[in-house]
């Protein structure tokens, strides 16, 4: 079952964006707990996975309006915009397969709660990570362009390609 433990790796040292992804990671661990638990009330965790994407789409609504309020590369915030939306639409997509009368409730779930928690690893491993880089360059006096390119071509720390690796597999 998904369990996703905060870590440095993850920080991003934007103050929203970090306080609502670890809010994201406790949300999710909260539905593993109540899908390990067993007897699974299909009200309860539908309640629980609404409540986890209205959470997300503020979020990216949030983490949106930060790019622009640091003036990231008009470049990276097409590329959030695309990935937030494309989050949104796959996890409607996978719930409205839920009750399609093949696997159980319970496993259904599980694989909606894998998806998320691998594309949350993998969104903010590497395309926030990105995001990160620009703001901190753009404070430290690069242009959004330069912080762009730097993004680009700087690599990111190699402790977290292990974790990015598992969550491309997860997700395929």
């Amino acid at each position: 079952m998904v369990r996703l433990e905060w870590s440095d790796m993850y920080r991003t040292d934007i103050g929203i964006v970090d306080e609502q992804h670890q809010q994201l990671f406790s949300m999710i661990n909260a539905i593993a707990q109540t899908l390990e638990a067993g007897d699974v009330e299909p009200e309860e965790v539908e309640k629980a996975l609404d409540g986890l994407v209205e959470y997300a789409g503020q979020h990216f609504v949030d983490e949106e309006r930060e790019m622009v309020l640091c003036h990231v590369d008009s470049r990276h915030q097409k590329l959030q915009r695309m990935e937030h939306s494309s989050f949104v639409y796959d996890v409607g997509q996978l719930r409205s397969y839920a009750n399609d009368g093949g696997d159980s409730l319970a496993d259904q779930y599980e694989e909606i709660l894998q998806f998320t928690a691998s594309w949350l690893i993998y969104h903010t491993l590497r395309t926030d990570q990105k995001m990160a880089m620009q703001v901190h360059a753009i404070e430290q006096g690069k242009s959004p362009e330069e912080a762009y390119e730097y993004s680009e071509t700087h690599p990111l720390s190699p402790a977290i390609y292990h974790e990015v690796i598992e969550a491309v597999v997860h997700l395929w």
